[in-house]
């Protein structure tokens, strides 16, 4: 063989050789159920704990919360620096009653002990990280209705933190801004220690039988808010998605890193060992998935509460399930021949079987045809090739030199070095 010759039958076979070998490895063995049964088992137990302990966890009323959390004995001011019972009392943001001047004026705030969680931006917990320290250091309540109001709170007793506050008077934003900067120029420590408090607020309240909204739902129309809170879409359960959908990531991951340390030492290479890892999770994540939807299909058949089967859906582990099937190229190839399968399948039932023999007739006499004209084709060449090749030798021919010159060509001779005539051949053999 010369050097830098290529065989392409044997590359060919080889490369068929690696192509049954890897699809033969790719294929599911006994080690790969088992870990798929693990995950799956791991992902469901994780949407079970996370559900019952977080979104669906024991809600306190206010009164039972207040002895858990909040402070209930007679204190000094915030000017004593008794920081730890201002902490633990009462919210300003948590005012609903009016003072008597309040009262007597014609505009008011329209907050109630029903709606003050979604009627005050300090209570949603991602505007209220700006509102609620801003309306704990001016003792402000800031209103989210038809429009955005602020109001002045007066403590009802200031030697007791948990007597609570009454809104006082209309007031501004800017006025919040401003007491609260002149609060935090007297004693910088304020700052810190009123998100602090509103860090605590909202914890409470998060465990409360009312709940908290959505992140940013307190922005919404007062009515799309009130009926998230009522049916349960609360702070709870949206953190409680997310929780999900990060244990169900750890968990992928964790199974990704542990399949490929215990098969890191056998003969597959790191892709192939890479793909089955993911191949598995997705499989395992798409179980877990499917009893869900299974659950929660026989609870809304039993039923015929959308609202609640809605509020069961594993919104954190579909997501994760999505990543990880998005992630598997195996997966997405098995996917892809359902999905030609099933176009099969249409085809079946919407032709008649004797118009599928018809067409396979025509298709299978085409194809013969082609071919028969192919090896036609290639007969008369090496027929030809074969008349050119013996005119080429033979001396009786009168075009023996035309002939040997063509048949040089034929087979990629330099045409520099291709001697046609008796001229060309006694210039060759002079020199």
């Amino acid at each position: 063989m010369e050097a830098g010759h290529v065989d392409l039958d044997t590359e060919r076979f080889e490369k068929i050789q690696k192509e049954i070998k890897e699809s033969q490895d790719i294929k599911m063995k006994k080690e790969d159920y088992i870990f798929v049964s693990l995950i799956c088992s791991l992902q469901i137990l994780r949407r079970w704990l996370v559900e019952k302990y977080v979104i669906n966890g024991k809600r306190y009323n206010d009164s039972e919360l207040a002895k858990k959390v909040k402070h209930q004995s007679p204190v000094g001011k915030i000017e004593n620096e008794d920081y730890g019972t201002w902490i633990l009392g009462s919210a300003c943001y948590d005012a609903v009653n009016l003072t008597d001047g309040m009262k007597r004026r014609v505009i008011k705030p329209g907050i109630s002990g029903a709606n003050h969680r979604y009627a005050t931006l300090a209570h949603d917990p991602l505007l209220g990280l700006v509102f609620g320290p801003l309306n704990l250091l001016s003792d402000t309540v800031t209103v989210h209705k038809t429009n955005i109001r602020t109001y002045e709170t007066k403590q009802i007793d200031w030697r007791i933190p948990s007597s609570g506050y009454k809104i006082s008077a209309p007031s501004s934003l800017l006025f919040s801004v401003k007491q609260a900067a002149i609060l935090v120029q007297e004693d910088p420590k304020m700052f810190y220690l009123a998100i602090l408090k509103h860090l605590i607020h909202l914890a409470s309240d998060s465990v409360t039988i009312q709940g908290l909204s959505i992140p940013g739902a307190n922005a919404l129309p007062n009515d799309i808010d009130k009926w998230l809170l009522k049916n349960g879409f609360d702070s709870a359960w949206f953190f409680g998605n997310g929780l999900q959908y990060l244990g169900a990531n750890v968990i992928n991951r964790l199974s990704r890193f542990v399949y490929t340390w215990l098969f890191s030492g056998s003969a597959d290479d790191t892709e192939l060992i890479r793909e089955k890892a993911l191949k598995d999770i997705a499989i395992a994540n798409s179980l877990a998935t499917a009893e869900n939807f299974a659950i929660i299909g026989s609870r809304l058949g039993i039923t015929g509460d959308y609202i609640k089967t809605l509020r069961s859906v594993d919104f954190g582990g579909l997501i994760a399930t999505i990543q990880a099937i998005s992630q598997s190229k195996l997966v997405k190839e098995d996917i892809a021949n359902i999905a030609n399968v099933w176009d099969d399948i249409q085809f079946n039932f919407t032709v008649s079987g004797s118009r599928i023999s018809q067409k396979f007739t025509f298709d299978t006499q085409t194809i013969d045809e082609k071919y028969r004209d192919i090896i036609l084709a290639m007969q008369e060449e090496y027929e030809s090739l074969e008349d050119l090749q013996k005119s080429s030798f033979d001396k009786r021919d009168d075009f023996q030199f035309e002939n040997s010159g063509k048949y040089a060509r034929v087979l990629n001779v330099d045409k520099g070095s291709i001697l046609e005539t008796q001229n060309d051949i006694t210039r060759f053999f002079k020199n």
